[in-house]
C-alpha cells in the first residue's frame, strides 16, 4: 500500500499540474491525428505570452538606464556602487546568457562550407522557411533552431548528424527550419529572453541565506509564479509546433525519413554515450569510433529501436515536444512522400567537416560531452 500525501501538499498540486498538462497533450495529439498538423495560431494566450515578455523586456531596459542614471546623478559615487552593480547584472545578465547560448558551438560560414549552405538553402526554398544566416556544430546529440540577436541560426549536433542516414539528415535540417514558420513563441527572442531572465532571477533569489534571504524568497515568489505562467500560456502551442515541424520535414523529405529521424533521437543515445567512452578509454577521437559504432548497428535492432521509440507516450513535465510515440502516429496517419531530389542530394564531407570535426574534439577534451 502507497501512502498519500495530504491533500494540499506540494506533491499533491504537483500531481494536478502533471496531470493537466498530460490532459492537454492528450488533446492535441488527437485533434492533430485527426486534422493533420495545421500552423498554430497564437491566439488569446501567445498574444498574452508576448505581452508579458515585452514588460520583461521593459524591465530589463529600465534596470540598465535607472543604474546609469544613478552613476551620473550620486554625489556618493562608492556608495551608489552597492545599488548600481545589482541593477547591472539583474539587466545584463539575460542578454549575455542568450547570446553565450551558442558558446561552445563552432560557426561554420558559407565561405568555408558552400555545399553545406546550398544544402539547407535548398530545403529552407522548398518548405518556404527563411534561410539561417549562420550554421553551427557543437557536440550535442540534438540540433536546434533559433532567432537570435543576430538572425536565424541553426545548430546541429555532430554525434546526431553522424547518427543520422542522408536522408534522415534532410528531415532533421526541414525540421529544425520549419520552426521559424510555425507559430512556436518560445522560439521568438522576446519570449526566450523572458523565460532566461526569470529563471536566472529566480536562481540568484534562491541563493540568498540570513535574514536578507526570507525578503529575497518573497521577491523570488512572483518570478516563480511569472515564469510558471509563461510556460502554461505557451505550451499547447508549443506542442502544436512541433507536430506542425514534423509535417513541413515530412512533405520534403518524407514521413518515412522523419520518423526514423524520431528514432534515431529518441533511442539512439546509449551508442552515442558508448562511442565517446569507448573514444575516452583508447585516447582517440571519437568520432571515426562513432561513425562506425553506427555503422555496426544491425537493421533488426534499427527496428528494434523504432518500436521502442513508437512505444513511448510519456508527457515530460513542461516539455515543448510531444512524446515521440504521438510524434510517429501522427506522421504514420499522414503519409508524405517528400521531395525525391532533396532526398538525392548530396552534401561532401571536405574539409570543413574535418576542420569542425577537430574543433569539436578540442572541445569535447576539455570536457564538453554530448
Amino acid at each position: 500500500m502507497v501512502a498519500r500525501p495530504p491533500s494540499g501538499t506540494k506533491v499533491d498540486r504537483k500531481s494536478r499540474l502533471q496531470r493537466w498538462e498530460i490532459a492537454q497533450a492528450g488533446r492535441t495529439f488527437e485533434q492533430v491525428l485527426a486534422r493533420g498538423a495545421d500552423r498554430p495560431r497564437p491566439g488569446f494566450a501567445g498574444v498574452v505570452l508576448v505581452a508579458i515578455s515585452g514588460v520583461l523586456f521593459l524591465l530589463k531596459l529600465g534596470l540598465i538606464v535607472l543604474a546609469l542614471v544613478i552613476v551620473v546623478l550620486s554625489d556618493a559615487k562608492l556608495f551608489s556602487l552597492f545599488v548600481v552593480v545589482p541593477l547591472l547584472v539583474a539587466g545584463v545578465v539575460p542578454f549575455v546568457l542568450v547570446a553565450r547560448s551558442a558558446g561552445h558551438a563552432v560557426p561554420v560560414g558559407p565561405e568555408d562550407a558552400p555545399e553545406l549552405y546550398d544544402f539547407v538553402r535548398r530545403i529552407a526554398a522548398a518548405e518556404g522557411a527563411p534561410m539561417v544566416r549562420r550554421i553551427s556544430w557543437d557536440n550535442e546529440f540534438n540540433a536546434s533552431a533559433s532567432r537570435g540577436f543576430r538572425g536565424h541560426q541553426l545548430t546541429i549536433g555532430m554525434p546526431l548528424w553522424l547518427a543520422l542516414r542522408h536522408e534522415e539528415r534532410v528531415a532533421m535540417v526541414a525540421h529544425e527550419l520549419a520552426h521559424f514558420r510555425n507559430g512556436d513563441p518560445r522560439r521568438g527572442w522576446m519570449v526566450g529572453l523572458a523565460m532566461t531572465q526569470l529563471r536566472e532571477w529566480h536562481r540568484a533569489l534562491k541563493g540568498v541565506d540570513g535574514v536578507v534571504g526570507l525578503i529575497a524568497a518573497v521577491l523570488a515568489l512572483p518570478l516563480l509564479i511569472t515564469e510558471r505562467v509563461l510556460v502554461r500560456l505557451s505550451f499547447v502551442t508549443s506542442q502544436r509546433a512541433e507536430f506542425h515541424a514534423d509535417a513541413v520535414a515530412a512533405s520534403v523529405a518524407s514521413s518515412a525519413a522523419m520518423i526514423d529521424t524520431l528514432a534515431v533521437t529518441h533511442a539512439w543515445q546509449p551508442t552515442v554515450t558508448g562511442a565517446f567512452q569507448k573514444a575516452a578509454r583508447d585516447g582517440v577521437d571519437v568520432w571515426p569510433v562513432l561513425t562506425a559504432a553506427v555503422a555496426a548497428v544491425p537493421a533488426e535492432e534499427r527496428d528494434h529501436r523504432l518500436a521502442v521509440a513508437t512505444a513511448d507516450q510519456e508527457v515530460h513535465s513542461e516539455s515543448t515536444h510531444p512524446p515521440t510515440g504521438h510524434r510517429i502516429a501522427v506522421l504514420s496517419r499522414h503519409r508524405a512522400d517528400g521531395d525525391p531530389l532533396l532526398r538525392s542530394a548530396v552534401v561532401n564531407g571536405g574539409a570543413w567537416l574535418a576542420g569542425v570535426q577537430g574543433e569539436l574534439s578540442h572541445l569535447q577534451r576539455t570536457g564538453r560531452r554530448p
